[in-house]
């Protein structure tokens, strides 16, 4: 059946991107309005949306914690044996993120046009995990699919634990660097000024620390539009960015000095834990490591997996590809390789990353902690200038007098 790409806006303003199968571009026109979408943009799709990026879309995506919830959701759902309608109905009329409802209403609007749950999924769920349509189609396939969700929902609380954790270490560096920043306008904008009318009233010429700090005081009031202006640009356009380029933000990311390793510790943890729940829901080696490199294709790693598969379909084996492979960890490789030697890649890959997922968080943690004293150093220092420039500027005033 053809697919049509769409973009349109929902009643709430939100826009939305996405694809549908339909017969015709008019059935897709009437799937589309009855979901109660204003369309203004529709293509027939020549190409697979699978692995294509996200597109500049307004809107947010939907939070860890609600798919994490929606996981655990959909496990206890598939294990009261429900329909697939009768799923989506449940969380459709259950869930309180309003993107979650229209996502699953319109699940439904495609379901009750024939389509399945994974594929309803793939449609609609673009700013879902893309574990969520893999693992479904597994389950789908083995008849398991409340153990892959319970899987996706305890990888997915690791997910933002660790999230939480990096944003509250945050939240001081953040004040520190705001208290820098005000201080610095405090000074710029009302205590140099006050001080250089002391110089100029006596014909003496204005330190220059307090002629600096007048220099960007004036700057800043001449400029401040154009400054919120780029800045409030840079904050909406960068996200859209970021989404639209991922694979190449995810690769320069990977290649930072401290970071990096950071990142790609972290991408190897997401795809051995997919490899982990795909082999323990029974599908063969080859298979599970295409499937997690089809659904992660924008992490750069993914490559590695894709060519362990075509190794071993080729009779070879997935540890001469991984061995092969620039930028894995050692331990990667060599687990990897007993596991497959040993046929027990299922509880290896667990084992690797769980490995790598407590790895990172301990990484993480301090970097945070190494973080949170140099930026106090970092900010210590400008506050002690600023003083230093006030101090002898007060000091001149004294010395004006004699």
């Amino acid at each position: 059946m053809p697919r049509f790409r769409y973009t349109a806006y929902s009643a709430e303003g939100v826009r939305e991107d996405g694809t549908l199968e339909a017969a015709s571009e008019s059935q897709a026109w009437e799937k589309l309005t009855a979901l109660n979408l204003t369309v203004v943009e529709l293509l027939k799709d020549s190409g697979s949306s699978q692995a294509r990026p996200q597109g500049w879309r307004i809107g947010r995506s939907i939070p860890i914690a609600a798919q994490a919830d929606l996981a655990e959701q959909l496990a206890v759902l598939f294990q009261a044996r429900l329909t697939a309608m009768q799923i989506v109905e449940v969380i459709e009329k259950g869930t309180s993120v309003p993107a979650l409802r229209r996502k699953f209403q319109r699940m439904g609007q495609l379901m009750s046009d024939g389509s399945t749950f994974p594929n309803a999924l793939s449609e609609v769920g673009h700013d879902l995990n893309p574990l969520f349509v893999s693992l479904t189609r597994i389950g789908q396939e083995t008849g398991d699919p409340a153990a892959l969700m319970k899987s996706l929902a305890t990888t997915l609380r690791r997910q933002q634990k660790m999230t939480s954790q990096i944003s509250t270490a945050l939240v001081y560096p953040a004040i520190l660097i705001l208290g820098g920043m005000g201080i610095l306008a405090l000074m710029s904008f009302y205590l140099a000024p006050r001080l250089a009318t002391i110089f100029t009233s006596v014909e003496e010429e204005v330190p220059t620390a307090i002629s600096v700090f007048i220099k960007i005081g004036s700057f800043l009031s001449g400029w401040w539009f154009v400054l919120v202006a780029v800045i409030l640009v840079g904050l909406i356009l960068l996200p859209f960015y970021v989404r639209r380029h991922r694979y190449g933000v995810n690769l320069m990311v990977q290649r930072l000095p401290i970071f990096g390793s950071i990142a790609r510790d972290a991408s190897l943890a997401r795809m051995s834990r997919s490899v982990q729940i795909t082999l323990a829901a029974g599908v063969p080696l080859a298979p599970t490591l295409r499937a997690t490199a089809t659904a992660l294709p924008l992490e750069p790693l993914s490559r590695h997996f894709e060519a362990a598969a075509e190794s071993i379909e080729a009779g070879g084996t997935g540890r001469e590809a991984f061995t092969e492979a620039h930028g894995l960890p050692r331990l990667f490789q060599e687990l990897f390789a007993i596991g497959e030697r040993t046929n027990t890649l299922p509880s290896v890959t667990e084992a690797v990353a769980t490995a790598l997922e407590d790895q990172v968080e301990r990484r993480v943690q301090r970097t945070m902690l190494l973080l949170t004293p140099v930026l106090t150093f970092v900010i210590g220092g400008g506050i002690a200038t600023l003083v230093y420039a006030v101090m002898s500027a007060l000091l001149s005033v004294n010395d004006l007098a004699f």
